[in-house]
């Protein structure tokens, strides 16, 4: 009798040592991050850090998007054009293109707001190109 879809996308962790040891310093570190957010001590780049400390370099939400990201999206659209071509496995094409699309819709959202920032500052820069020649020419 054939597999059924569940068991072909999900998969038992394999008896490995590496795994449940990368498995649990994941884990005590989120845990970790997730207590000094709560705690106040929050990420350079993240939205509600505090940027009246002088301490820390400061980096925009969106410049760390764009950092963190970037590599993380490229890495899944590789991984989607060379290696789900030679793999039949229907569990990794779903991992990759989730995270892919995921990463991509973090990255665009940070090029489209540059791309509106720019729109604005160019119809800024041509209405008073054309209030000042039209106040000063005519």
């Amino acid at each position: 009798m054939g597999e059924s879809l569940f068991s072909r996308v999900m998969m038992e962790t394999p008896p490995s040592i590496y795994i449940k040891g990368l498995s649990l310093v994941t884990l005590m570190a989120m845990a970790l991050l997730g207590l000094l957010e709560v705690a106040g001590n929050h990420l350079g780049y993240s939205k509600f850090s505090d940027f009246s400390s002088q301490k820390r370099p400061k980096m925009s939400s969106r410049a760390g998007m764009l950092l963190l990201y970037t590599p993380a999206f490229l890495a899944g659209l590789a991984s989607l054009i060379l290696l789900v071509p030679h793999t039949n496995d229907l569990r990794f094409l779903f991992l990759t293109l989730a995270l892919t699309i995921h990463f991509f819709k973090r990255v665009f959202e940070v090029i489209k707001h540059i791309i509106i920032i720019i729109q604005n500052k160019s119809f800024f820069l041509f209405f008073s190109e054309s209030l000042l020649h039209f106040l000063f020419l005519n």
